[in-house]
């Protein structure tokens, strides 16, 4: 008769099979891997969780600041400012803005 093994044990056998590894290195396996991936193999279910959410949390704010950088970009081209003042002030690079310009004009 086979046993299973509770979620929760396995979660513990992984961290404690991360943690014998931790600073160690694989490639005698054959393995090379990062340490951001040894770091996401060393992380509980929940860890992951949290990690997951963190990072969605960043792209979301990133993307954010990008539209906003776009969109006071053509009001600023639409006052008439240069290209390279508006790259200054946003500190964005001119090609960004002569981007944002073309599709502004299309």
């Amino acid at each position: 008769m086979g046993k299973n093994i509770a979620y929760q044990n396995k979660d513990i056998t992984s961290k404690i099979f991360a943690d014998n590894f931790k600073e160690k290195s694989l490639s005698v396996y054959g393995l090379d891997i990062p340490k951001i991936v040894k770091e996401w193999i060393s992380m509980t279910q929940v860890g992951r969780l949290f990690a997951e959410e963190k990072e969605e949390a960043v792209r979301e704010v990133e993307m954010k600041a990008a539209q906003e950088k776009r969109e006071a970009a053509l009001k600023l081209l639409k006052k008439g400012m240069s290209v390279d003042d508006i790259a200054d002030v946003l500190t964005v690079s001119t090609d960004e803005v002569l981007e944002i310009a073309q599709n502004l004009i299309m």
